[in-house]
């Protein structure tokens, strides 16, 4: 028998309002396997200051570090999406300084007394008024946050290697098993209702074709579901865990939830509808819920019914998609790893 040698990937590191998630995978060769992995929940009261990770949250990460299995710190670490700038732009030009100009005009008075970090991805040429443009995904956070950001999570003994943008690592983790022509050819909508806000992402492929944050987040449906059912965050998430539990407390959920249910549709149409307008899908769309939302029960069902389409809720982990080995932990919540899951997988190159 010939063994491989095992190799860890960097930790992922997403960072929300309600704490930290962490996940390291081990490979052995093409295979992997979640090797670590932690929620760390954010004390009640901390970060009312504005900080992206206070200390109390930071210390708790460092004990997850030492006694959850994780080999070293090196980590990928996603913005914040609520701390970013995120919007597609259109330009003359995608060379050099006359780039650069661009890009910094559209951010003009965005940072003021700071200068701004800024990544983009190309989406590809459109046609504006008869000439042929390029349009980009602009991405962009204040220099000093970013600092402060970085020397949060050194703190929390984690080492940095990159900081990357939560659309990407959602691409990633949904499409690391699409290589053929026909992948790309069907373009993949990602719906990912976080903690603060909802991340919507479109791609064809590995190829990023869209992204926007909508201001509907799981938070925000949780505090109305204990207002109006008395209902708390760990008493949704158990109720999710059995078809008994979705059955009793979905219809009451989406009944308190129909409003917001209905403004995150209304959000989600009109993405779809530029997507429609600018990009040709000839494979189709798909789509596909993710995030700590799409554990509330009967919200899934409720949100195809508004929009009128068919939505997966599938487990990133299945060989579908990203096809790492999971942890017996996350069987009930595997909706809420996507973006530790896709961060951790920055390294990898297939």
């Amino acid at each position: 028998m010939r063994w491989r040698r095992t190799r860890r990937s960097p930790i992922g590191v997403e960072v929300t309002p309600a704490g930290v998630r962490l996940m390291q995978i081990e490979w052995r060769g093409d295979s992997g396997r979640v090797a670590a992995c932690a929620e760390v929940a954010r004390p009640q009261g901390e970060g009312e200051d504005g900080s992206i990770l206070p200390e109390g949250t930071a210390a708790e990460v460092r004990t997850a570090l030492k006694d959850q299995g994780f080999g070293g710190g090196r980590a990928v670490v996603g913005l914040p999406s609520e701390r970013a700038i995120l919007r597609h732009v259109k330009v003359d030009s995608i060379e050099g300084q006359a780039l650069r100009d661009a890009l910094l005009f559209e951010l003009e008075d965005a940072f003021p007394g700071d200068a701004p970090v800024v990544q983009h991805l190309e989406v590809g040429e459109v046609m504006e008024r008869g000439e042929a443009r390029h349009e980009l995904i602009l991405l962009a956070a204040g220099l000093a946050q970013v600092n402060e950001f970085v020397g949060c999570l050194e703190k929390a003994g984690l080492a940095p290697l990159a900081i990357d943008a939560e659309g990407c690592a959602l691409i990633r983790c949904f499409t690391r098993r699409r290589r053929r022509q026909s992948d790309a050819e069907t373009h993949t909508a990602i719906i990912n209702i976080g903690d603060a806000a909802t991340l919507m992402t479109i791609s064809g492929g590995e190829h990023p074709l869209f992204m926007k944050q909508l201001p509907i987040g799981a938070a925000q449906l949780l505090e109305i579901i204990q207002q109006r059912l008395d209902l708390t965050r760990e008493d949704v998430r158990y109720a999710a865990r059995s078809a008994e539990g979705v059955a009793e407390l979905g219809p009451q959920i989406v009944s308190a939830l129909r409003q917001q249910i209905d403004s995150l549709s209304l959000e989600v149409s009109a993405c779809l509808r530029y997507h429609a307008a600018s990009r040709r899908s000839p494979g189709g769309l798909e789509l596909v819920l993710c995030g700590v939302g799409a554990g509330i029960p009967g919200l899934p069902e409720a949100l195809a019914e508004s929009l009128e389409a068919v939505i997966q809720r599938p487990d990133p982990f299945s060989a579908a998609f990203s096809g790492i080995e999971s942890d017996a932990r996350l069987e009930h919540d595997f909706a809420a790893w996507s973006i530790p899951l896709g961060l951790a997988l920055r390294e990898v190159r297939r």
